[in-house]
């Protein structure tokens, strides 16, 4: 996802961004560098996308016989 454009901070932050990380005046820093720079709203979007396949990445996992019973038992 390198670009010659976008610099390796801000793809970190475009990253952070992704993830719902950056809070506050960070965030708003950055959206101020996206409006000004179209490929980090691309890396934005192309990170958005891994972001949003990350729950699928783990293999399943059988959670314990007596899961049940010992959450219920509360």
């Amino acid at each position: 996802m390198s670009r010659k454009n976008s610099t390796g901070e801000h793809q970190d932050e475009a990253a952070l961004y992704a993830l719902g990380t950056l809070q506050g005046e960070e965030a708003r820093r950055f959206e101020r560098a996206m409006a000004s720079d179209p490929t980090l709203t691309t890396d934005v979007e192309e990170f958005s996308a891994v972001v949003a396949q990350l729950g699928y990445a783990a293999a399943p996992q059988q959670p314990p016989a007596d899961l049940r019973s010992r959450v219920l038992s509360r």
